[in-house]
C-alpha cells in the first residue's frame, strides 16, 4: 500500500515581498498548492492554490495567522489522519485508529470542519492492518524529525 507524506513542501517567512515569493514558489512547485501557517492548528488559514493570483493571495491570507508560511505540493486522493497521543494506556506513544476524511470537493479546513458535526466529516472506514500499521509508521517517521 504507497504512503505518502506530501513529498515537496518550502517554507517561507510571511515578512518578504509577496509577490516575488509568490513568483518562486510558482517557478519550484506544480500548481495547485495547500498554503498555511505553521504555527496555526485545525488548519486556520489554509488555503489551495490554483494559479499565480490565488498564490499571492493565499500566502496573504496565511501571514495573517503568523510570520512562517509552509507551502506544499497539492496531493490528490483520499486523505488519512492519525494521531498520537504521549504516554496513553500504559505506552510511550498511543497510537489512534487512522481515520479517513470525507473532503465532498472541499479542502478540509477550519470553515469545513465546524461546518457540521465531527462524525459527519470523517469516515470510519475499515483499512488493512497492514495499511494502518503503515500509515502510522509514515506519519510516526515525519513527526520525529
Amino acid at each position: 500500500f504507497p504512503v505518502t507524506i506530501s513529498p515537496r513542501e518550502i517554507k517561507v517567512k510571511g515578512e518578504d515581498n509577496v509577490e516575488s515569493i509568490a513568483l518562486d514558489l510558482f517557478k519550484s512547485l506544480p500548481m495547485p498548492v495547500i498554503v498555511k501557517p505553521r504555527s496555526s492548528g485545525s488548519s486556520l488559514g489554509v488555503s489551495v492554490a490554483k494559479n499565480f493570483d490565488d498564490l499571492i493571495k493565499a500566502l496573504d491570507h496565511a501571514r495573517g495567522f503568523g510570520e512562517e508560511i509552509v507551502v506544499e505540493e497539492y496531493l490528490s486522493g483520499k486523505e488519512i489522519i492519525s494521531g498520537f497521543i504521549d504516554n496513553f494506556r500504559g505506552e510511550d506513544t498511543y497510537h489512534t485508529i487512522p481515520v479517513q476524511v470525507k473532503h465532498n470537493g472541499n479542502h478540509f479546513d477550519w470553515s469545513f470542519k465546524n461546518g457540521k458535526k465531527l462524525s459527519e466529516d470523517l469516515d470510519y472506514v475499515h483499512l488493512p492492518e497492514t495499511l494502518q500499521n503503515a500509515i502510522r509508521t509514515k506519519i510516526w517517521s515525519q513527526i520525529k524529525q
